[in-house]
């Protein structure tokens, strides 16, 4: 974790998987829960595990939207993880999957952070394996990241903060 500080304080972009995203989450604060009880699996390194899903979750208030429509399937392999409620302040989370209801709803305390963005800095934590199960959501993330990074390299004046370059780049094109 101390290598890891040091690439973060240099400004060096970060791509975290699996435990690369854990570390990252440590890092910024989050709580690492050691075992995720109700947390399905892949069978196999390249087999879906469950469906993500895009949400809008408000750190101060606890207002959560799953926007289950837009889910997509992943591979997972995980046991440890972040619910979103354990989820540090600067880091937005981008796709969840929720474990239980509650009374019919999702809560913060029963969804699991599946990917999330730094609300600064160049970087991205994806919990399942991009290189073993292919979606456009990662390629399209890493896309974002280099570009960021191309764009603001030399860079000397004021910065757009990443989530926001990466919430305009997530943006349909019509």
């Amino acid at each position: 974790s101390e290598m890891l500080g040091k690439y973060i304080e240099a400004g060096i972009p970060c791509f975290g998987v699996c435990l690369g995203m854990q570390a990252l989450a440590v890092h910024f604060g989050s709580t690492l829960t050691q075992n995720l009880l109700y947390h399905p699996h892949s069978k196999a390194r390249w087999e879906a595990g469950h469906e993500v899903y895009p949400l809008h979750y408000n750190h101060t208030s606890g207002e959560l939207h799953i926007q289950k429509t837009y889910g997509f399937e992943v591979n997972s392999h995980h046991h440890q993880g972040v619910y979103l409620n354990q989820l540090g302040q600067s880091l937005i989370p981008t796709n969840v999957y929720p474990e239980v209801e509650k009374m019919g709803q999702n809560t913060p305390e029963t969804c699991v952070v599946e990917s999330f963005v730094h609300q600064d800095l160049p970087i991205v934590g994806i919990q399942w394996h991009p290189e073993e199960w292919y979606d456009s959501y990662a390629m399209k993330m890493f896309e974002l990241l280099c570009s960021y990074y191309t764009e603001n390299a030399n860079n000397e004046g004021e910065k757009v903060p990443f989530s926001a370059f990466v919430q305009q780049g997530l943006q349909p094109v019509s």
